[in-house]
Parts: structure tokens; C-alpha cells; sequence
């Protein structure tokens, strides 16, 4: 029998709340029992409440508390083999459990699927591109996905890093072509991707690897470059022809070479052609939000 520990991290979102434990409780599977937490972030919405109702295990964290900090806080309350973090407000897909249990073998340490947001807007096309991986072996994952316990009971903590710390022990984490939850994350204009891309910016300033540090980098001198540019541009040049070769310099330096790579996106990422030039643009502007909330986290 393989138990699983499902935490559900949630923060004001009592109105999705019922939807998530009932898809968890009414999923199919048979190879054993699903142990139901919900960690709070401090709601004022009565999620808490909705969470007793429901049967739901309910550990309240504060305010302040960190998704990380929530997510440590679920996996110690637990003992299954088996760990599933999942946002409030998110749907299992009914077949989730019973195809991803069999795919996870003692090499693997991680595993998870496909996201489906419910929005059809553009900025939701945005989220669901970014974090959906093409399947197989990745060197990274995500905030919700399939863990079993004895590979992170040898690592510190649930922070950014994790990824690095589960491969050292030689352990794989894979990416499956099969639907694992439908989700909302709440993206609807400019001010939510700008936040989506400030918190992607964060983390990235907090991880490790190469693949990190690639990243940091382009977001440093892209981003930041291109802010420097501008900025020139505005305090002393406005209004003459260097004013306007510094911005066009520094819209260059944001849309090369990202805006050039739309094919690259479409094989890599299995996108269509529309797809493919979406995330491309969104590549090129992000690293802007993204310097903003890397250089947040490296002073703070």
C-alpha cells in the first residue's frame, strides 16, 4: 500500500476551497489512502473554517509565512511514503494519483504533470506555457507536484533549492505528458503578470545550479542593462537623437535574442507557432520584473 500525504497550501481562497478537497477525495485511487492537510497562510476569509467542515487536518501558519514555509510546515505534519503539495483553489485531475504513483520508481524523486488554467485570456495562455514542461527528465520542479519522502528527509528544508539537493542524491525528477490539475492563477492584466514575473525573479535569485545561474545572468544584463539605458535616456538625452537611439537601444537589448527564438520554443517546448511567439514576447519583457524582484531578494 502507498499512502499519500496531499497538503493543500492555501491563503484567502475560500471560495475555490470545497472544489479542491472534493476533486482529492473523489480521485481514483486504489493502491491506498489519501491523507488530507490544509496549511493556512493566514486567511481572513474563513478558509480555515471551510477546512474543519470538510474533515481537512488544518495547520495555521501566519500572515508573513512564506509558500516554502507553508509547504515544510505540510510535509513534517505527515508520514506517508508519498507527499502531493497542491495550491487551494486548484482541481486534481480524477486519474492524477493512480498513473502518477506507477510512474514514480525508487530512482525517481519527483514527478508532475500538466496544468490546465480554467482563464481562456492571453495572460493565462502566459502562466500555462511557463510552467508546463515538456515530458521526461527536467532539473527543476515546481511548487505543486508528486514527492516521495525519503529522498527530502535527507534534504535541509523545502526552499528554492531542493531541486539541486534531490539530484545530488543521484534521484530524477520527471515531467509526465498527462493532465495533473486545473488551476486559476488569478493573472487578468500588466499588474498580475508584472507580479507573476517580480516572484519568478525572486526565486530565481535564491536557486542554484547552472541552469540558475544562466538565468540570473540574462536577467541581470538584459533586464538591468536595458532599465540603465533608458534611464540615460530619460535624465540626459530627452527630447535630442541620443535620446532616442538610448531607447531603441535598450527595447533592443530587451527583444534580442528572446523574440528571435520562437522556433526554438516551438520544438523545445512542443508549442504552435502562436504559442511559441506568445512566450517568446513574454520572455523578452519579463527579465524586466524579474531584475526588479532578484535585486529585492539580494537586498533583503
Amino acid at each position: 500500500m502507498q499512502y499519500i500525504d496531499c497538503v493543500v497550501i492555501g491563503k484567502n481562497c475560500a471560495s475555490a476551497l470545497e472544489q479542491t478537497f472534493a476533486s482529492i477525495k473523489s480521485a481514483s485511487y486504489g493502491r491506498g489512502e489519501i491523507k488530507l492537510t490544509y496549511v493556512d497562510r493566514g486567511s481572513t476569509d474563513g478558509s480555515e473554517e471551510i477546512a474543519r467542515q470538510a474533515g481537512v487536518s488544518v495547520i495555521p501558519l501566519k500572515s508573513t509565512s512564506s509558500l516554502f514555509e507553508a509547504r515544510q510546515a505540510g510535509f513534517a505534519a505527515g508520514t506517508s511514503p508519498l507527499v502531493q503539495f497542491i495550491d487551494g483553489g486548484s482541481v486534481i485531475a480524477p486519474d492524477w494519483f493512480a498513473i502518477a504513483t506507477k510512474r514514480l520508481h525508487s530512482d525517481t524523486a519527483v514527478c508532475f504533470g500538466k496544468r490546465k488554467e480554467r482563464e481562456e485570456s492571453i495572460w493565462a495562455r502566459i502562466v500555462e506555457i511557463d510552467q508546463n514542461s515538456p515530458p521526461g527528465d527536467q532539473t527543476q520542479f515546481g511548487l505543486e507536484a508528486l514527492l516521495r519522502r525519503d529522498a527530502f528527509e535527507r534534504c535541509d528544508t523545502y526552499t528554492q533549492v531542493l531541486s539541486q539537493q534531490v539530484q545530488a542524491q543521484g534521484k530524477r525528477i520527471v515531467a509526465l505528458d498527462v493532465p495533473m490539475l486545473t488551476c486559476d492563477s488569478q493573472m487578468r492584466g500588466w499588474e498580475d503578470w508584472w507580479l507573476y514575473c517580480f516572484e519568478q525573479g525572486e526565486g530565481l535569485a535564491a536557486a542554484e545550479g547552472s541552469f540558475a545561474n544562466l538565468m540570473r545572468q540574462e536577467c541581470f544584463q538584459r533586464g538591468g542593462g536595458a532599465l540603465v539605458l533608458a534611464l540615460l535616456g530619460i535624465l540626459f538625452s530627452i527630447g535630442s537623437l541620443w535620446w532616442l537611439l538610448l531607447v531603441m537601444a535598450a527595447v533592443y537589448m530587451l527583444i534580442h535574442p528572446r523574440a528571435l527564438k520562437v522556433e526554438v520554443f516551438k520544438r523545445d517546448r512542443q508549442l504552435s507557432l502562436h504559442q511559441a511567439a506568445l512566450y517568446a514576447w513574454h520572455r523578452s519583457f519579463a527579465v524586466v520584473p524579474e531584475f526588479f524582484g532578484s535585486l529585492r531578494f539580494l537586498l533583503t
